[in-house]
């Protein structure tokens, strides 16, 4: 998980507080630290230092370029990612709120919902399977929107 600050935010004030960020052109991009406390369920917690509370948070996710996952937002619209390492071939993909993973594994579809929960200077990542099958045919009308993300998982398990 990171959050998205303004470009004109100290690097080393972020630094000095455990973080290890990284500019972009339009922001400053701070992974948040692991606790070492989990939720009831399992997620890993992070701390959000009180400095950072009122910045967006996102959820990160590196997908590798051979990989059969397609990531999209809530709506079943594809994600476009922010960064690409061409030479390690992976892509940094990144979501406000909540964002859904479509992979292809084998002969089965699996499709997964990743939403931020934020009590106080707690974050985690819930993760809940929305569906599992083989046979698109069968699709709830409630997974309907993710048919071409998982069509696109699909095609880069045959590609690769």
């Amino acid at each position: 998980m990171v959050a998205k600050l303004p470009p004109d935010r100290s690097i080393s004030q972020l630094r000095y507080i455990g973080l290890d960020p990284w500019r972009t052109s339009q922001s400053i991009i701070a992974p948040l630290l692991i606790s070492n406390k989990k939720t009831a369920s399992g997620a890993l917690i992070y701390r959000l230092p009180r400095m950072l509370e009122g910045d967006a948070l996102f959820i990160n996710c590196v997908v590798r370029f051979s990989s059969a996952t397609v990531v999209c937002g809530p709506k079943g619209e594809i994600l476009k990612p922010i960064f690409t390492n061409k030479g390690e071939q992976l892509a940094l993909f990144a979501s406000e709120h909540s964002m859904v993973t479509v992979s292809y594994e084998g002969a089965e579809i699996i499709i997964v919902k990743h939403d931020i929960y934020r009590d106080g200077a707690n974050v985690w990542i819930q993760t809940t399977k929305l569906w599992t099958g083989g046979d698109d045919s069968s699709l709830p009308p409630n997974i309907q929107r993710y048919r071409e993300a998982m069509e696109m998982a699909k095609k880069k398990a045959s590609s690769s």
